[in-house]
């Protein structure tokens, strides 16, 4: 058996050499197809209609991968394989007991899947540079030319996400101290057009961490334990808070994004909010029969993973993205590309405490593969 070292340094047989290319190769592959779709989803409301059953796609894709992904996770992640197990377990049970149809449950699955797997991608500085200035032009697009008629939220999460990725390869231009902050300034400004507060929120928040936290704060685990905290378990607070405002009719007028406080979210966060309190453990359901809206759209990703599926997956799906963060501490200190890439997924967090970006089909794939990005740069 023909043993060498690999590109990290460290002792690998043939075969595995060979396992790894094809992984490398076949996870590539999977980045540039749903990169694809997700920019052909939002180029027109057409194709948004066409790439409707993308949830199922990727899905299959990711079962997929995990089949692939297994060898190294037993034999390397074996508490995150047995942990993985239960939550899924769980969701299964939840889409029995509960009133859930199947399309939700896949959702939630894509989340814990690709946290799970996205551990063990090694996404290679060409593929990255190649999406980030795909994304680049896709965010001038988005600024400047973009007139189809998607929900301003929509349009102004696209641009921060863009904004984003874009990030990855204008910081390392030469001029990248000038280029960034006019792009920052251009983001700034098209996103404060379409009156989308979380992803206002969530460009200043990526631009507070990703520039002005110094590394001292980035390497305590303490900082990262209390940031993911404040944006996984924050936002259900949030929703708390903001009944209660509702409730005890407090109101004021957000001149700048030209909208009240209250915009309709309060009457359905309620309405869910009273109707969990009887079903905890295992929630309400994605065919929960809402009176206060149209439709379930319950507009915050944290919470609805809380009320649609219950405590114990709620509490797992949280401990899985904050474990999944925890583990690149020294790759966020010494590598920029880690921490762009973490920054934008907590800018992402914040973003769901307005929106479902996380379970939502159509923008699940970008905002979680920043993980994926993140654990590239890691040396072992």
């Amino acid at each position: 058996m023909d043993i060498k070292k690999n590109s990290k340094g460290s002792w690998i047989s043939d075969s595995e050499r060979r396992y790894h290319m094809m992984l490398n190769i076949v996870t590539t592959s999977y980045a540039f197809i749903f990169f694809a779709i997700f920019l052909l989803t939002w180029y027109k409301v057409s194709f948004f209609n066409l790439f409707s059953a993308i949830s199922f796609i990727l899905f299959l894709a990711n079962i997929a991968l995990m089949a692939m992904h297994l060898p190294l996770l037993i034999s390397k992640q074996i508490n995150v394989f047995i942990f993985n197990v239960i939550l899924l377990v769980l969701m299964l049970l939840n889409s029995i007991f509960s009133n859930s149809n199947l399309g939700s449950s896949m959702v939630l699955f894509n989340l814990v899947i690709m946290l799970t797997i996205f551990r063990f991608f090694n996404l290679n500085e060409k593929s990255l540079k190649i999406i980030s200035i795909v994304m680049l032009f896709y965010f001038l697009f988005y600024c400047f030319l973009q007139e189809e008629l998607f929900n301003t939220n929509s349009k102004g999460y696209i641009v921060l996400l863009t904004y984003i990725y874009s990030v990855f390869y204008l910081s390392t231009l030469r001029l990248g101290k000038v280029i960034v902050p006019i792009v920052t300034f251009v983001a700034f400004y098209s996103i404060q057009v379409t009156d989308s507060r979380g992803a206002l929120l969530g460009l200043i928040l990526f631009i507070l961490l990703a520039y002005f936290i110094p590394s001292r704060i980035w390497g305590k685990k303490k900082f990262l334990v209390i940031l993911n905290t404040l944006l996984t378990l924050g936002s259900i607070v949030f929703v708390y808070i903001y009944i209660n405002l509702w409730e005890n009719r407090f109101n004021i007028s957000l001149e700048f994004f030209d909208k009240p406080l209250f915009t309709g979210r309060e009457a359905i966060w309620t309405e869910l909010f009273y109707s969990f309190k009887e079903h905890p453990i295992v929630g309400l359901g994605s065919n929960y029969d809402i009176v206060s809206y149209g439709n379930l759209n319950i507009h915050n990703s944290m919470f609805n993973i809380l009320v649609i599926y219950g405590m114990p997956v709620f509490f797992m799906v949280m401990l899985l993205i904050c474990k999944s963060i925890i583990n690149l501490s020294n790759e966020i200190v010494n590598n920029n590309i880690s921490r762009i890439a973490i920054s934008g997924f907590y800018g992402v967090l914040i973003v769901g405490f307005f929106e479902t970006n996380l379970i939502w089909a159509s923008n699940i794939f970008p905002a979680l593969f920043l993980i994926a990005i993140a654990y590239s740069t890691r040396k072992s």
